[in-house]
């Protein structure tokens, strides 16, 4: 349960820094973002407290189990956070490249997977790019 706490703690703040920075530029795909969030952190507490509370009843296994298979909840549990905290890294990268003036560029991969584009602006000493920079597997790609 405490890492349930962190979680929904995490997500709080995120929230709050989301509605200050709203108020400087909206960005639709961060509410959704914001949003998608806190639904994977929930589903996950929920999966978790029912794999935890009624094990017995959903296990498939024991003779009080109303299910003829084990439908795997900590296993499910663990995915749901996953999510929710990926995006929640995703939602922490954006506002950190915001603040240091990359103009990152929220995107959804397949339609629901977050990326981040950065476009740096042009300075006068450097050309002007035509394609914004990319972060693969947490490094910075032309």
């Amino acid at each position: 349960s405490t890492y349930t706490i962190l979680q929904f703690a995490m997500i709080f703040y995120l929230r709050l820094l989301h509605v200050q920075q709203r108020r400087i530029r909206s960005n639709p795909d961060l509410s959704i973002l914001i949003r998608r969030t806190f639904g994977a952190a929930l589903l996950a507490v929920i999966v978790w407290l029912i794999d935890l509370r009624l094990c017995e009843f959903v296990n498939g296994i024991s003779p009080k189990s109303w299910l003829w298979f084990n439908p795997q909840l900590h296993a499910w549990w663990h995915l749901f956070s996953a999510c929710a905290l990926y995006q929640a890294i995703m939602l922490i990268a954006y506002y950190h490249y915001d603040v240091r003036g990359h103009y990152p560029v929220l995107r959804f991969w397949l339609g629901f997977i977050p990326i981040l584009q950065l476009k740096v602006p042009p300075t006068p000493s450097s050309p002007t790019r035509s394609q914004p920079l990319q972060i693969r597997k947490g490094v910075l790609v032309e």
